[in-house]
């Protein structure tokens, strides 16, 4: 039952889903394009997070994309429960590292988007360190605009492309 509704969401996701960087505007604040994820984790807390299942499950089946407004760096209220629970996991095998990557659209020079970039991969790598995610972890890396997943010129295709991602390494 639990993977079905992973599955659901993760087809929700697909069609709808947000994430950017461009020139000029300095700062984190929030819009509402940057909140097209799934409710898995739409508690503030640690506890009482909406997902029921193990954090095993959870890095099994769970998002590990986080998408942005544009010209944002700030993670969406919605994120933080998979995000904190990635955190519990991470907190508990101190063997696990992750990298997490910074991405952003093409608009903007390219050295301000791999500092986007930076500024929403170590906006993850905040919330999982105040959930006891040791340092030697976590590795970050900024891409900027040079991988997106979309190659259009379209709003759409740059929601996409605003993203950081958790990349569980080796084991």
């Amino acid at each position: 039952m639990k993977r079905l509704l992973v599955l659901a969401v993760a087809g929700l996701l697909a069609v709808g889903l947000t994430g950017c960087a461009s020139k000029g505007h300095k700062g984190s604040g929030s819009d509402d394009m940057r909140a097209h994820t799934s409710g898995m984790g739409a508690d503030e807390g640690f506890e009482g997070s909406v997902w029921n299942g193990t954090d095993a499950e959870l890095m099994e089946e769970a998002r590990r994309t986080y998408y942005f407004g544009f010209d944002k760096f700030d993670v969406a209220m919605k994120d933080m429960g998979v995000v904190k629970a990635h955190a519990r996991y991470l907190a508990a095998h101190a063997d696990a590292h992750i990298r997490i990557e910074g991405h952003t659209d093409e608009r903007g020079s390219r050295e301000y988007n791999v500092a986007l970039g930076e500024r929403r991969a170590n906006a993850v790598k905040s919330i999982l360190a105040a959930g006891g995610v040791s340092e030697h972890q976590i590795s970050v890396v900024s891409y900027g605009s040079e991988k997106p997943v979309d190659m259009g010129h379209t709003e759409d295709a740059y929601q996409m492309n605003r993203r950081a991602i958790i990349v569980y390494e080796g084991k």
